[in-house]
């Protein structure tokens, strides 16, 4: 069984890594191409809520589920 906390963990380690390295190159970019960089990055991070989501609601049907079927059983 996926242990959610951990993988919340590595997601959050991910993310802060992924920020810190925006920062540090969004100093390299002149004005226009960094609005262009941010504006980007918006479309990304609701796709990764969305996927983060999507596990989250998959593990707690399956899970559900699982217990249903114990339930039946007995």
């Amino acid at each position: 069984m996926v242990n959610p906390w951990k993988t919340y963990v590595k997601l959050s380690g991910v993310l802060m890594g992924s920020h810190g390295l925006t920062k540090g190159s969004l100093a390299y970019l002149n004005y226009p191409a960094q609005i262009m960089f941010k504006s980007t990055k918006v479309y990304n991070i609701s796709l990764n809520q969305l996927m983060v989501y999507i596990y989250t609601i998959d593990f707690y049907l399956k899970k559900e589920v699982m217990h249903g079927i114990v339930q039946y059983h007995h």
